[in-house]
């Protein structure tokens, strides 16, 4: 970015002839210049850090669905010990069932939270 100039005041000037106001506009341009150039390095970064916030989100998605799964897997047993009448495994299947279901439903929330914060990158 170069002083594109302003109408300049010539009482501004000092003896010399230079414009001490005008050396400190030159030195904040450089400043603006500099501070542009590392705002595009940083702000480079975001794109590929964007597509790994999804990557990793979907990675969680599939581990909160995997859990459903699992979730249902559990249900079943405690269903086939309940008919059993093997109470224990029933009570245990349960409590499984209801700790991977809630482990799968905030997970899944967690990773939709995840994505949707990404697309604001």
């Amino acid at each position: 970015m170069s002083y594109t100039g302003k109408n300049i005041d010539l009482s501004k000037y000092d003896k010399y002839g230079k414009n001490v106001e005008l050396k400190s506009e030159v030195i904040e341009l450089g400043a603006i210049d500099d501070l542009q150039n590392k705002f595009k390095v940083i702000a480079a970064k975001a794109p590929k850090l964007k597509d790994q916030i999804v990557k990793l989100a979907n990675k969680l998605s599939g581990v909160a669905n995997d859990l459903g799964k699992l979730k249902s897997d559990f249900v079943k047993l405690q269903a086939m010990a309940k008919e059993l009448g093997a109470d224990s495994v029933e009570n245990t299947a349960k409590i499984l069932a209801e700790t991977t279901g809630n482990f799968s439903s905030d997970w899944g929330k967690a990773a939709t939270n995840i994505s949707n914060a990404a697309k604001t990158i």
